[in-house]
């Protein structure tokens, strides 16, 4: 009877893989949110050009240490916990975002910090949330439509904005539709958590419930020097990808 529901469980990874992507996809249609209406926060708000790069670079700001320093939570305090901390910074930075273009563009940089600060620290979330459920191929192949569906979110917002700015007639409604996106991203999660829930006791009643590491900070010099060589290759091109949203608005 045991090893019946707790296969019904795993059954159950296809509808997480699916939950992963629509929280993914919500997390990364706000970050380009404000591309589109570029020109309205200059404008309206009276910034000057060179300061409307802050918006991105504010993101970035709090994930040169905040991202290690939440992922060590992460493992001290559980899937559950720390990602509904860390959606619900988003939530909170993309609606500060929209309210602050409305009122005021040192809002809007806070409602950024926030959001960096939760959106990163999410993805790693969504990775380990992904490792449970997944194995082998299977876990590759969840990872491919997980990075896919970040860019994705890019796309859809890079190429939504303008239409929707054109059909409201309100550039503001651009920066509440990313907030109506992170929205269903934390509510996804949130039912994420029950089936979690379930997965463990599942494996719990069963007895196969498989001990999580002990974070050890020392171990960390003891990764190859191949692990530092893809970690360079992946920050050099995120560097190149920010430099989008900027570039864009340059005439």
């Amino acid at each position: 009877m045991q090893d019946e529901s707790l296969e019904r469980v795993l059954k159950l990874r296809w509808i997480v893989l699916v939950m992963m992507e629509l929280v993914v996809f919500g997390v990364y249609y706000a970050y380009d949110s404000v591309v589109p209406v570029a020109d309205f926060i200059i404008r309206e708000l009276g910034v000057p050009r060179a300061q409307y790069g802050l918006l991105f670079s504010y993101y970035s700001l709090p994930n040169l240490l905040m991202v290690l320093l939440e992922g060590i939570l992460l493992d001290r305090v559980g899937i559950r916990k720390a990602g509904m901390l860390f959606v619900t910074l988003c939530v909170n930075g993309v609606l500060m975002t929209a309210i602050g273009g409305s009122q005021s563009f040192q809002l809007m940089l806070l409602g950024r910090i926030l959001y960096g600060m939760g959106a990163e620290s999410l993805s790693v979330t969504q990775i380990k949330v992904l490792s449970k459920w997944f194995m082998g191929k299977e876990f590759a192949f969840a990872v491919g439509l997980h990075v896919t569906l970040v860019r994705l979110g890019n796309f859809s917002s890079l190429n939504l904005g303008t239409p929707l700015r054109s059909w409201s007639g309100n550039w503001l409604v651009v920066l509440w539709v990313a907030f109506g996106a992170i929205v269903l991203s934390f509510i996804v999660f949130l039912l994420y958590t029950r089936l979690d829930k379930a997965k463990q006791t599942a494996f719990s009643e069963r007895g196969g419930e498989v001990a999580t590491d002990k974070f050890v900070f020392l171990e960390v010099f003891k990764f190859k020097p191949s692990y530092w060589f893809v970690n360079f290759l992946s920050h050099l091109l995120f560097v190149c990808a920010a430099f989008c949203g900027i570039l864009q608005d340059i005439p």
